[in-house]
């Protein structure tokens, strides 16, 4: 009777097979239920709890569902648009072939930023905001400025064999295993803006960083000795990155410091500075 049914639904090949896996199903039965009864009698007789038996498998639903999540569901759900307006967007993507994150970014429903951190919790990748002033010069050595523009990546930090990088695109491609292959390290991305990109690759990469970078020492080595405080430092430094200035002359300007206090500690800045890159250079 099975093989009749078997042979109406898949065909002559499938039937012919059937009377093997009747057989190999009725052996697998059978010694499944042998090795439960030989672990029931071990207990039994031993009276100690047994394991269980069983092959691993992963159910990986709630990570599925991220996935499964469009984006319109994900920010109606986070409220940051409507129903009304996801309802025109999704219109005007049946037409013009665009992304609904764009879309909606052109229509001014909602900024860049939630647009990216909706994506990033879809996609399960942390959303960062760089400032390209935090990051210490040795990991951005790592990534030099023509690497970065051509693939659109910014250092974040280099921490327990793995260099963490910012991008501002979801589509990564071969791009993780090549960037691997090439620094021999591991490569985990974080997901931010457009802009955020434009901006970090742009200061990183100039003087500006180098001068921001050197304020900030000048300004550890005046706290250490407590001559400013760490909020005299951190309004001086917010200052520098609008105004441009070095930090010594915002501090002189704003009266927390004298310029014979300034003088003495870029003084001491410059001889670190120049012991630094003198044992550097000998390493080379």
């Amino acid at each position: 009777m099975r093989f009749i049914f078997v042979y109406k639904i898949y065909g002559f090949t499938q039937a012919a097979l059937t009377p093997v896996r009747i057989v190999v199903g009725n052996v697998l039965n059978f010694a499944s239920s042998s090795l439960a009864m030989l672990w029931l009698v071990r207990a039994l007789s031993t009276g100690k709890e047994q394991g269980w038996i069983k092959t691993e498998h992963e159910f990986p639903a709630e990570k599925l569902e991220l996935f499964r999540r469009k984006i319109g569901d994900l920010l109606l759900s986070r409220h940051l648009i409507t129903a009304k307006q996801l309802e025109e967007a999704v219109k005007i993507q049946q037409k013009t072939k665009k992304r609904l994150g764009q879309i909606l970014l052109e229509k001014g429903y909602l900024s860049e930023e939630e647009l990216v951190s909706a994506l990033a919790y879809q996609r399960q990748m942390a959303f960062v905001e760089i400032d390209p002033f935090e990051v210490e010069p040795e990991v951005l050595r790592i990534i030099p400025r023509w690497l970065a523009e051509r693939y659109r990546v910014f250092p974040l930090k280099y921490e327990n064999g793995t260099l963490h990088l910012a991008i501002d695109r979801i589509d990564l491609g071969l791009l993780k295993s090549s960037l691997e292959d090439l620094f021999k390290v591991k490569i985990k991305f974080s997901l931010t803006t457009n802009y955020d990109i434009n901006y970090a690759i742009e200061k990183a990469y100039s003087e500006e960083y180098l001068r921001v970078i050197r304020g900030k020492r000048l300004g550890e080595l005046m706290l250490k000795d407590g001559v400013i405080s760490q909020a005299e430092l951190s309004a001086a430094l917010r200052k520098q990155k609008r105004t441009g200035e070095t930090l010594g002359e915002i501090l002189v300007t704003d009266g927390v410091i004298s310029p014979q206090v300034l003088e003495v500690y870029l003084r001491q800045q410059k001889n670190e500075w120049t012991s630094s890159t003198t044992e550097e250079e000998s390493k080379k």
